[in-house]
Order: structure tokens, then sequence, then C-alpha cells
């Protein structure tokens, strides 16, 4: 059967639209898959293949952060979820990609601490804002005036 071959590929999974790494391909033409976390746990034990997967991960997220970063100019970039909260080793890397393909100041990068409800807590606070902007602001405003 013989040893894997380095190969890397990055894919969306028909479910839920999950990232899906391929971190090798052996000569009968099957493919080890991995999540993005599973894959970069690979990489730090040293697994090449794995490591050449993580590496277009990255510049998968370098490319979406950059056009975001050419759009909007932010001073602060953070990343967070499942995947960001395991590329602290990584974050200086992508953060050199994005400086290549960006020609604006570079945003400071850094992880969220809010870990996999990052995009709950967002949600909720967006909803806050637009509650009270809605619904007790002008209440609040009628009472004034």
């Amino acid at each position: 059967m013989g040893a894997p071959k380095p190969c890397s590929r990055v894919s969306r999974s028909p479910r839920q639209g999950t990232l899906v790494v391929v971190i090798a391909r052996n000569p009968e033409h099957t493919e080890t898959s991995a999540s993005p976390t599973t894959a970069l746990a690979a990489a730090r034990r040293g697994d090449r293949s794995a490591q050449a997967a993580v590496g277009e991960v990255l510049d998968h997220l370098a490319d979406g952060l950059a056009a975001v970063i050419a759009l909007i100019d932010p001073e602060l970039v953070v990343v967070g979820g499942g995947i960001g909260r395991q590329l602290g080793p990584h974050l200086a890397a992508v953060q050199s990609r994005v400086g290549e393909l960006v020609p604006l100041t570079q945003p400071r990068f850094a992880i969220s601490r809010l870990g996999d409800d990052a995009t709950l807590f967002g949600g909720l606070a967006s909803g806050l804002t637009t509650a009270r902007e809605l619904v007790l602001l002008p209440s609040w405003t009628a009472r004034r005036g």
C-alpha cells in the first residue's frame, strides 16, 4: 500500500458548509481528510502532509482577510471560533501573508477570548443594540419630549 504522498487540498463539505482539509492522498487515490482543528493538531505534531494542508488553509484565510481589510481598513482583526482559537502559533504567518496582499497599513491581529461563542455573542450584541434603537430610544425620547 505504501505511505501516503504529501498532498493537500481545502474544500467545503456538503454538510453545513464545513471546511474539510485533505491532508494526504495514497497510491490507491483514497484521501485522508480531517477538520481544520485536527489538521492543525497533526501539523503541530510534525506531520508534513498536515503542515502542507495547514499552509493552504492559512493561505485561504489570508486571502479572505485581505479582501475584508482592503474594503474596510480595520484597526484590529480578531479571529475566533474553533480554527481561530488554534491559530496562536500561526497568527504571525497569517498577518505576514495578509501584509503581502494588502498595500494598506497593517491592522493588529488578535485571537478572540470568546471561543466558539463569538458569533453568538456578536449576534446578541447586535440584536440588543437594534432593540434599544427601535423600542427603548423612541419611548424614552417621547417621555422627555
